[in-house]
């Protein structure tokens, strides 16, 4: 967010007055070495340069904030500020601010800002390129990679060769892959990196695309999803670069990085890219066409809720994202489940799936809305909108807690259609056997206890033997007394149908029971 920049601005400026830290310089580095620095033979300042690099590789480990900041500014002056042109004097100075960025106790934002510029501007440099380079990725360790890369991206942009610009971005590549692009701000770099595709040289672009395919591996397929506005050609490039990284994907998200931030600070916190989105000015506009009487119309509203839904999701960003508070979307969502049209009521359980895991738990307080249309949908003869409940529903159940679960299953399980309720008790056997024991046993079953025995009387083979597996859990669970006592309310005939299924499923409750420990999930059926 806006803060961490103005936070990292003060950091930069704020400090020791520059006047004193030149004071402190002239303590440390002899005036002969101090003017040497400044002459106009190269090989002065380049005896100049190696003898501040010696004095920052022997005392480094020792030298506190502000005289490190004193050192690199005297090295600044002398070859950032008077843009040296002998690529030995620059390479040294380099090395000298490398290593008091490696080995000095604390390196701060401010002397690495001294340096970033000028270290870009030398990428394009051949003699220099892998000394500035290193060193850049030397001052991400001390300072964090986002805050050199904030610092960077202007300086890139402004460079008028190409190859300057390519050689900066196989560096942010290496950065990347290195630290990993859970320490970097990932939208800002992906935006950053598509103003270079617009660069015409061909160089520029092969490198921006090998950037993006990077990202691609490390953060999976939301980075295509935000590159819908680039040039058909170019994303055909993109899209077949992709394709040879895809595979890579999920163990490169897994990888430890090569490199870390000494001592973790300003780690982590680099990646935040704010709080949680809201949605609800987004959305609204289309509410109104959810609710129109042309299935077009609330087709495209769907449409449009589901791509705003998936667009707003920040690169990278591994759990929720979203504000449950959205407006009227929840009661316009429970509408559409019951709509005429199967395909729409279809793809609002898709977005319903989407929007629990970008809500996370607190979509709980949206499940007395919409959960009862959407568990009522498992009585559709087509198994598409069924395995369409059944996945929302597992979205739903993974973020939500398990009373609020017990609480709507029994109205997917007392549904007429057999094929509905076949799946519906198949779902609830395993998802009350997966449950954690600590949970089940302190979990009021009897609400689906009632629809799941009414079930064992059913005609539909598969619906009993699911409902047998179902009471099971249940029995394991909470035991056989509530069973016990809807046996001794029935009815002989009915009694004599059902006593031989239960007496079955409390012995595999037994089973389920012993075979499970107290605090490990049993298996499902």
């Amino acid at each position: 967010g806006g803060g961490g920049a103005g936070k990292e601005e003060e950091q930069v400026a704020s400090g020791v007055p520059v006047e004193q830290l030149d004071a402190m310089a002239e303590e440390q580095v002899p005036e002969e070495m101090r003017n040497k620095l400044a002459s106009a033979n190269w090989k002065d300042r380049l005896e100049a340069a190696e003898f501040v690099c010696s004095l920052a590789n022997e005392k480094a480990e020792s030298m506190e904030l502000p005289m490190t900041e004193a050192v690199v500014r005297l090295l600044a002056k002398a070859v950032i500020d008077k843009r040296e042109t002998n690529f030995q004097v620059s390479a040294k100075a380099f090395e000298g601010v490398r290593s008091l960025a490696e080995k000095s106790p604390k390196f701060s934002k401010r002397a690495a800002n001294w340096f970033v510029g000028g270290l870009v501007e030398k990428l394009g440099d051949m003699k220099l390129k892998g000394p500035s380079s290193d060193c850049l990725l030397t001052l991400a360790e001390a300072c964090s990679p986002q805050f050199v890369l904030s610092q960077a991206y202007d300086h890139i942009s402004a460079q008028k060769s190409p190859k300057t610009q390519e050689n900066a971005l196989v560096w942010i590549n290496t950065l990347a892959s290195e630290f990993g692009i859970k320490l970097i701000k990932a939208k800002q770099l992906l935006d950053f990196t598509k103003t270079l595709l617009e660069v015409s040289n061909p160089g520029v672009k092969k490198a921006a695309v090998e950037l993006l395919a990077t990202m691609r591996r490390q953060l999976g397929p939301d980075v295509r999803h935000m590159l819908a506005d680039v040039k058909p050609a170019l994303l055909a490039t993109i899209d077949d670069t992709f394709s040879k990284v895809a595979a890579e994907a999920p163990a490169a998200a897994a990888e430890a990085p090569k490199r870390s931030v000494k001592g973790g600070a300003d780690a982590e916190a680099a990646a935040e890219e704010g709080g949680l989105v809201n949605l609800t000015s987004q959305i609204a506009p289309h509410l109104k066409s959810m609710g129109d009487a042309n299935w077009k119309a609330r087709q495209a509203g769907i449409t449009a809720v589901d791509e705003i839904v998936t667009k707003s999701k920040p690169l990278g960003c591994q759990g929720p994202y979203l504000e449950v508070q959205c407006g009227d979307l929840w009661p316009a969502l429970k509408a559409r489940l019951k709509d005429s049209n199967k395909n729409l009521a279809t793809q609002v359980l898709a977005l319903l799936a989407k929007l629990a895991g970008a809500c996370g738990p607190p979509v709980e307080k949206c499940a007395k809305t919409v959960m009862p249309n959407m568990l009522a949908l498992i009585s559709d003869n087509k198994k598409a909108v069924r395995d369409a409940v059944l996945s929302c529903l597992g979205a739903w159940s993974a973020v939500c807690s398990a009373e609020t679960v017990v609480r709507y299953l029994p109205i997917a399980i007392s549904v007429d259609a057999p094929a509905g309720r076949e799946d519906a008790v198949k779902w609830g056997a395993a998802y009350l056997a997966g449950l954690d024991r600590n949970v089940s046993s302190n979990l009021d079953l009897l609400p689906v206890l009632g629809p799941v025995v009414e079930c064992l009387e059913h005609r539909v083979a598969e619906v009993r033997s699911g409902a047998e597996r179902c009471l099971a859990a249940i029995l394991s669970s909470s035991g056989p007394s509530a069973m016990h006592k809807i046996l001794r309310d029935m009815k002989p005939a009915q009694l004599k149908a059902v006593k031989p299924i239960c007496d079955k499923a409390e012995k595999a409750a037994l089973a389920m029971s012993s075979a499970a420990p107290s605090d490990t999930p049993s298996a499902a059926p």
